[in-house]
């Protein structure tokens, strides 16, 4: 069951906004402030005139939530900033619900990726124990009340498949959710 989002062909700009975005992450591994921000007035634009939204507390709600849940991930160094910036934009292109359905399909798309690297390299399960012996590291920090939890991997052990680079689990998510969110998916 599709319906359509108000302005079906301007919800387009995101998709294009999230691919760029992909490509600069793959490339360079940063995602540009300039990108972002053409993203946030693009949404704000789509918004407002286009779909009607006046609330302002709506419309922030839906920039600013994706920000809410993963600023925990953002300081244990889990997630990158422009990974964030990007899931802000799309809360305000989608809207919360739809939003939501977005980054649970990012998320599952990112772990099976990750999983299928880590199997491909015969990696596995020494991640899990490098995983396990910095959990209870960090158990103990706390237990003792002090110290700086680090990544839980060493510098000198992070190689290439470790990267995520989630803007693309990012564009496939909001695809995804857009196409089987009930009453959010556009004809294209």
């Amino acid at each position: 069951m599709f319906a359509v989002l108000p302005g079906g062909d301007y919800i387009c700009i995101l998709f294009i906004l999230l691919s760029v975005a992909a490509v600069y992450d793959f490339t360079t591994e940063k995602i540009p402030n300039e990108l972002i921000l053409i993203g946030i007035i693009s949404g704000f634009v789509y918004r407002i005139p286009v779909c009607g939204e006046y609330s302002v507390a709506v419309l922030f709600r839906d920039l600013f939530l994706p920000l809410l849940i993963f600023f925990i991930f953002f300081i244990l160094k889990v997630f990158g900033a422009g990974d964030i910036k990007l899931l802000m934009v799309c809360g305000l292109f989608l809207g919360t619900d739809v939003n939501l359905c977005c980054i649970c399909l990012a998320l599952a798309v990112a772990a099976m990726s990750g999983l299928f690297r880590l199997l491909i390299h015969g990696i596995l399960l020494s991640r899990f124990e490098s995983l396990l012996r910095h959990i209870h590291t960090s158990v103990q920090m706390v237990k003792r009340g002090g110290g700086e939890i680090g990544s839980y991997l060493e510098k000198s052990k992070k190689e290439k498949v470790s990267k995520v680079h989630f803007s693309f689990p990012i564009l496939l998510g909001a695809l995804g959710a857009v196409l089987i969110m009930p009453g959010a998916a556009a004809r294209f």
